[in-house]
């Protein structure tokens, strides 16, 4: 099965944004695709709690091929991680199934000045929107949208306990006013009633077949005979019947009546986070989710996120789980086997940059303050576990977050390598230093890491390089420096400029790119490769990635072409002389291209 953001599958992609298609690819030559009978999909998010999921056939080709493009601007975006399953099969039971973990991220453009937030509605007036302990401000400007239907609402029908997705900006008051809202999720019922085992219990809530309730002094409890109890009559395991009503956004536990009181030897099945480890390491032990302990043995199996392998050691508190538990008539319950989850589980979200930071805490565009402590788990962009020191300023992030006494605690954080840190142009050195060179009015740092090739795409030293020289250059921002990663020399069109970057600006003739300003012509190209067409320069918007060719007039720089790109890395068109051919490999102007 093949996944891509491109209808050519030229890039096999497992990371995509709510604002791109998802083309999926199914190559199954075992099947007589004269006599299918199944060709079908799944996107499901995990762990969502409400089916969360998309159904749909795959295109028969012909061709032992089975194809879908799949838009994926409908789901529900208070989840990230989901997982794709295609099924095909004809009618001599020929059979293929397979199963892919997917990240689709928010697709909101942040600026300097907003950040985003989301998560439950705790109140709501005229005028301001809580959630959490953060107050947005309301006015007939904030701009409200029902993603179930997809139409608009006014802000004074927001609600207590709805899902929502905010993108605010700072006045000079220093408040936060929304500007954008999403609406994610809303209740369904105002009274829930079903039959199910009990998978947890604690001081707070109940989880009764993956449902999770909260506790109140009102709650009523009867035993098998109708007789009423307490709470201290309930197990782990035992068939009840709740009923319950949402409130806030949260579902309240009202009565509960038992069904069959055995509850030994039950599977149980939890999602929740890690807070601490007992013991030193070895078998048996104890581990902890919410207020619940539960025993680790032997035969206790630990996955990763793909379902590898993991030892009992290489867990972390924090990391939020997905649980199987079996549980006992005497004793605590045991641990069958649990598995990382992309799933999240926090009381809020928030994106946005990095603006300061410290020891204890950061901000988010200089609009959030998040606190940080030993428990905060930092991520990648592919859910690998990094070192905090990892947190910059300039850096795009999700945090998931909870609060305590009015004070955000960073929970999780997830670092999106999205983040525009690296920068490719093309132009001549104009000065050039002992261990730097200024290209492009861009002064970059040169180490030992640095690549030099010459025009040959052979590698040569740093030292052959002079003023005037043309080179290919790119480099990484560092605290506000530019390091030169690669550097090649190229002809001696000094008249051309490559630049890769943002964009910040782009209204009447102007256009600027990472702080580099174009000026546009009658044939400025404006192209989307993935579209494989010329397209309206409206679709350029502030925070698109773009690659400029440009040519050098007296005092201006006029834009020839501006291409879209869906990375400042994704790929590179090089024409020159082939300087080495090795195996499946030839080396064009020092990169390797198979």
């Amino acid at each position: 099965m093949h996944t891509s953001k491109r209808a050519d599958f030229a890039t096999g992609d497992k990371e995509f944004t709510f604002q791109d298609t998802l083309f999926v690819k199914v190559v199954f030559p075992g099947a007589d695709y004269l006599a299918v009978k199944k060709s079908k999909f799944e996107l499901e998010a995990e762990n969502s709690e409400e089916d969360e999921e998309l159904e749909g056939s795959l295109i028969n080709n012909f061709d032992g091929t089975y194809t879908q493009a799949i838009p994926l601007s409908g789901l529900n975006r208070l989840y990230a991680a989901w997982e794709l399953k295609v099924e095909v099969e004809d009618e001599f039971d020929h059979e293929f199934e397979a199963k892919a973990e997917l990240t689709i991220r928010t697709d909101i453009k942040l600026t300097g000045d907003e950040v985003s937030f989301s998560g439950i509605i705790s109140d709501v007036t005229s005028s301001a929107l809580h959630i959490s302990a953060q107050i947005f401000l309301l006015d007939d400007d904030t701009q409200v949208l029902d993603k179930d239907n997809n139409k608009r609402l006014d802000h004074t029908r927001l609600k207590p306990g709805w899902g929502v997705k905010v993108l605010a900006e700072k006045l000079q008051s220093g408040e936060l006013k929304a500007k954008k809202i999403e609406v994610i999720s809303k209740p369904g019922e105002t009274e829930v009633e079903f039959d199910a085992r009990i998978n947890e219990l604690n001081s707070e809530i109940i989880n009764v077949g993956g449902a999770v309730f909260y506790l109140t002094d009102e709650l009523e409890v009867k035993d098998m005979d109708g007789r009423e109890g307490s709470i201290d009559l309930l197990r782990a395991g035992m068939l009840v019947k709740i009923e319950g009503t949402w409130e806030d956004g949260r579902l309240i536990a009202r009565d509960i009546h038992i069904r069959n009181k055995h509850y030994a030897e039950q599977d149980i099945n939890i999602s929740g986070n890690l807070v601490q480890f007992e013991g030193d390491g070895s078998l048996p032990d104890t581990l902890w989710i919410r207020e619940t302990a539960y025993l680790v043995d032997a035969n206790s199996r630990f996955l990763g996120f793909s379902g590898e392998q993991l030892e009992f050691s290489a867990l972390r508190s924090g990391e939020t789980v997905e649980m199987l538990g079996r549980t006992h008539a005497e004793g605590l319950s045991s641990v069958v086997s649990l598995k990382r989850t992309r799933k999240f589980i926090s009381e809020v979200i928030v994106s946005g940059k990095i603006s300061e930071i410290d020891d204890t805490h950061f901000w988010l565009n200089n609009m959030v303050r998040i606190q940080r402590d030993a428990l905060t788990l930092v991520y990648d962009s592919v859910f690998s576990f990094v070192d905090a020191a990892a947190l910059r300023t300039g850096q795009a992030v999700e945090v998931y977050a909870d609060e305590r006494n009015n004070v955000l605690f960073a929970r999780k954080v997830l670092i999106n390598d999205e983040t525009p840190e690296l920068i490719t142009l093309k132009d001549v050195i104009t000065e050039i230093g002992s261990a730097s060179l200024v290209v492009a009015d861009i002064l970059f740092l040169v180490s030992d890491e640095t690549q030099v090739f010459d025009r040959h795409g052979r590698p040569t030293s740093f030292d052959q390089l002079e003023v005037r020289n043309s080179v290919l250059i790119t480099g990484q921002k560092i605290d506000g420096e530019y390091h030169a990663l690669h550097i090649e020399l190229r002809g001696t069109d000094a008249d051309e400029l490559i630049w890769s970057g943002v964009v910040d600006e782009l209204s009447g003739s102007v256009i600027r790119v990472s702080g580099k300003s174009f000026t546009r012509t009658p044939a400025t190209e404006f192209v989307s490769p993935s579209a494989g067409v010329h397209v309206m320069d409206t679709d350029f918007t502030p925070g698109t990635m773009v690659m400029v060719t440009a040519e050098r007039g007296e005092n201006t720089l006029y834009a020839r072409r501006v291409e879209m790109r869906s990375s400042l890395d994704e790929e590179l068109v090089i024409d020159g002389e082939i300087g080495q051919v090795a195996g499946d490999q030839i080396m064009v102007f020092g990169q390797p291209v198979v």
